[in-house]
Formats: structure tokens, C-alpha cells, sequence
């Protein structure tokens, strides 16, 4: 194979392959803005640094084109009906109480859904995971695993020393275990 050399100015020399490259370099970013990325973001609808994460994904991160997917997940605890408080409440009732929780999720989701359309993200879905008390990263990151993305973008809660200690943090673990970029907004 011969290639030509291009000679550019009086000191850069470029060969076909080089020239090709060049020009991919110059246009990639063209081209990748075009193409649909699928994002992860995690979020609980009902706390404050969610209208914080959601504004600076979307002026910072977000293309119009990306199929964006709002996850949250709601950690039931049937536990609660084993302790001695003065309420009991029986498998029915947890039941009934599970699902008023993921209604509330899923509609405080969708007002989020309805900000970011309103932004010109019209590809956005919303999924309300459910987990038990014992590990709620999980439950995400197989969700993850199932849905891969191309980032995943959650919140911090920047816990002090103590409770990070003995809480651990969510965001560091489900990192751990996400094989993808991951965009933590503080």
C-alpha cells in the first residue's frame, strides 16, 4: 500500500493514515453528539439534592437525543412488623404500604420526567426498584447490569465520618460495582 504524504505549512507532514486520522479526530465530536447514549441516573425523587442533580446533569451532561432512565430505589423493611411499637402492622398491611410507597415514587418521578421533557429530553424513562433492607445497592446494580448504560449519574450525601463509618455510603458502593463511568454530583 503506498501512501501520500500532504504537506501542511512548512514544518507538518502528514501521511494518508495520518491525514485520516486527523480529519476523524476533527469530526468525531460531531458524530458522537448524534448518537443515542443510554443514562443511568439514581436518584430519591424526594429530597432536596435531586432538583440539584437533575439541573446540572441536564446543563452539563445530558443531550437532547440520550434515552435517559430515572431509577430509584425503595427499600422495604418487613422487620418492622417483628418490633414491639405500638402499631402492628401484618403482611397485608405492608403489602398496601409498598405499594402507596411506589406510587408516590413513581409519580414524584414522573414530575421529574415532565422537567427534563420540558428541558427537550423527550426520551426519558422512569423505573421504581424495590429492595429489602439488607443491601438496597444491589437491587441497582443488577438493575445496571440488566440495563447497561453508558454513565450512571447519582447524588452524594456527604454523611459525616461517623455515619459514613457506620452507614457506608451508597454512592461508594454501588460505584464498586458499576463497570461504567459513574458521575457523582455533590
Amino acid at each position: 500500500m503506498q501512501f501520500h504524504h500532504v504537506r501542511y505549512f512548512s514544518h507538518l507532514t502528514l501521511s494518508g493514515v495520518d491525514l485520516f486520522l486527523f480529519f476523524l479526530i476533527l469530526l468525531l465530536p460531531h458524530f458522537s453528539l448524534a448518537m443515542e447514549r443510554q443514562i443511568t441516573i439514581a436518584i430519591d425523587p424526594c429530597t432536596e439534592e435531586t432538583a440539584k442533580i437533575i439541573a446540572w446533569s441536564a446543563d452539563h451532561f445530558l443531550r437532547p437525543n440520550d434515552h435517559i432512565r430515572l431509577v430509584t430505589v425503595l427499600v422495604v423493611d418487613p422487620e418492622l412488623a417483628d418490633h414491639n411499637y405500638s402499631i402492628t402492622v401484618d403482611e397485608k398491611d405492608m403489602e398496601a404500604l409498598e405499594k402507596q410507597l411506589k406510587t408516590k415514587l413513581a409519580e414524584a418521578l414522573c414530575q421529574i420526567k415532565e422537567v427534563l421533557k420540558s428541558q427537550g429530553f423527550s426520551n426519558v424513562s422512569t423505573h421504581v426498584l424495590v429492595s429489602g433492607p439488607v443491601n438496597p445497592c444491589q437491587v441497582l446494580v443488577d438493575d445496571f447490569q440488566k440495563n447497561p448504560s453508558a454513565c450512571l449519574i447519582m447524588g452524594n450525601r456527604d454523611l459525616s465520618g461517623w455515619k459514613k463509618f457506620f452507614l457506608g455510603s451508597f454512592s461508594e458502593q454501588v460505584q464498586a460495582h458499576i463497570h461504567c463511568p459513574v458521575l457523582i454530583v455533590k
